[in-house]
């Protein structure tokens, strides 16, 4: 049996490393996950149930796509330090209890977001990032860097448990289309 102890992401444009799942069966991704020398390589999640555990801290820097299935994290900053989270429609990810920190986040449609840790927003400074649709994530969301939050369909948009912190006097929420249900 053959066990990846590390993974570097070597292409920065386009979908980078692709991963999925068998329907129906967990994978579980415990390769540490860092970029390939200069490069901010990208990895996108396609499909099935995935979780992103190990023991290494994951430390790369383009962009986390997650197309498809769920994801889970299994241990802090498991998305390392990604540019940007974009999870499309129909997808998931389940932060559980850890902490991440994104540089911007885009969530399409319901159920996109659930867990209870602490989600920052805004690696650098005046990013923005996007939620359209309602749900279950019960942490708290942090503005940093002046980032601004864009809530598309209801004000519920990022969980009616959640608590969103600003981290500087810069960052902003927008409530755009939203029922203020």
């Amino acid at each position: 049996q053959y066990q990846v102890a590390n993974v570097q992401l070597a292409d920065a444009d386009g979908e980078g490393l692709v991963l999925s799942a068998q329907e129906g069966k967990d994978s579980i991704l415990s390769a540490t996950v860092t970029d390939y020398g200069s490069v901010h390589g990208n990895i996108t999640f396609a499909g099935g149930d995935i979780t992103v555990g190990g023991e290494g801290k994951n430390a790369y820097h383009g962009k986390t796509l997650v197309t498809g299935g769920s994801v889970t994290l299994a241990k802090e900053a498991g998305f390392g330090n990604t540019a940007l989270l974009s999870i499309s429609n129909d997808a998931k990810v389940n932060f559980g209890t850890f902490n991440q920190t994104v540089g911007a986040l885009v969530a399409e449609g319901d159920g996109a977001l659930s867990g209870s840790g602490r989600l920052t927003l805004g690696t650098t400074a005046d990013g923005a990032s996007s939620i359209s649709g309602s749900n279950d994530f019960a942490g708290t969301v942090v503005l940093a860097n002046g980032h601004t939050l864009t809530l598309n369909k209801d004000a519920s948009g990022v969980g009616s448990k959640a608590t969103l912190q600003f981290g500087d006097a810069n960052g902003e929420l927008v409530l755009s289309g939203t029922d203020g249900g």
